[in-house]
């Protein structure tokens, strides 16, 4: 099987020539560098046929219901208290103390090392808490998830 690649308007304008002819599409001017694979144009008509007769991909859907139970609901309610309290004797607001998505995972993940959950931005992989948070507050933090878990 051979495969194209290309720049999404290329592709784009390729799967719109499929309803031209293809001595047109062989006559097309090349506008720029990433259409040069437009001038093999019956390989690529041929993928392009292939692809509209498939069938649509399908998305994996998520679980169904909530993953948020009363329990872990009451977790971060808990949680957030802690933060408050945290922001208020430093001075600070509750966004710069702890990072709320995290809150969110410790709230999900009973049992799990708050450490383990600081999944970061799925874009730069950045941790959701900075290490002068951890320093200064992961200890109470890790005090007070042991405390929800109980003995």
């Amino acid at each position: 099987m051979r495969s194209f690649s290309g720049s999404n308007e290329s592709l784009l304008y390729s799967a719109g020539a499929m309803a031209m002819e293809l001595s047109v599409i062989s006559s097309v001017a090349v506008p720029e560098p990433s259409l040069k694979w437009l001038e093999m144009p019956a390989p690529l008509l041929a993928a392009l046929s292939q692809g509209k007769q498939d069938p649509p991909l399908r998305w994996p859907r998520r679980e169904s219901g909530s993953r948020w139970t009363g329990e872990s609901r009451e977790r971060l309610a808990k949680l957030k208290a802690w933060r408050d309290e945290e922001a208020a004797s430093l001075g600070l607001s509750a966004g710069l103390v702890w990072s709320a998505r995290h809150l969110d995972q410790v709230a999900l993940h009973p049992g799990r090392d708050p450490l383990t959950l600081d999944l970061g931005r799925e874009r730069d992989g950045a941790p959701w808490v900075r290490r002068w948070q951890w320093l200064a507050m992961g200890q109470r933090l890790s005090a007070l998830v042991a405390a929800l878990e109980g003995p």
